[in-house]
């Protein structure tokens, strides 16, 4: 990961292996930082668990305050599989399907339905997906005032 910008999230070890640690983290999307958030009912924190492979596993302890980072790149990938790719084939089958049929209903049932066969694959697929997303782990020594922050790898 050298030379590539970092996305950091603070997390707290669920458990840990002989090759591999479990975190939890809090996943939050833009707005659940604003100052707002009471009033709104758009606020989206989710509780995430990630496996992270690594030799040091054993050097972590349940309930440890540790930093997560991956690779920027390797979040616009996961956005690319879970939500464009998906939004494109929909589009794509959605106009074909009313365009052969003349029926939006038929059309709006074969654009869902081609996502069942999309995401199966991408079931079937995440053990050779996964080896792409590169997490790495390691022990807080001073807490970051932001949930998620990103940096540069050179500034490390």
């Amino acid at each position: 990961m050298n030379g590539e910008t970092l996305i950091y999230h603070d997390g707290i070890v669920q458990s840990a292996g002989t090759d591999r640690v479990f975190v939890r983290i809090l996943s939050q999307s833009a707005c659940s930082s604003c100052h707002s958030k009471s009033l709104c009912s758009a606020l989206d924190i989710k509780e995430k668990i990630i496996e992270i492979e690594t030799p040091e596993a054993r050097a972590f302890t349940a309930g440890e305050a540790v930093t997560v980072s991956m690779a920027e790149t390797s979040g616009w990938k996961a956005v690319v599989l879970a939500y464009f790719l998906p939004f494109v084939i929909l589009m794509t089958v959605l106009v074909a399907a009313v365009d052969i049929t003349g029926s939006e209903m038929a059309g709006g049932l074969a654009a869902l339905g081609i996502l069942i066969p999309y995401y199966w694959m991408l079931y079937i697929l995440r053990k050779f997906i996964k080896k792409n997303f590169i997490f790495s782990v390691a022990k807080m020594h001073h807490p970051i005032e932001s949930n998620i922050a990103i940096h540069s790898a050179v500034n490390l």
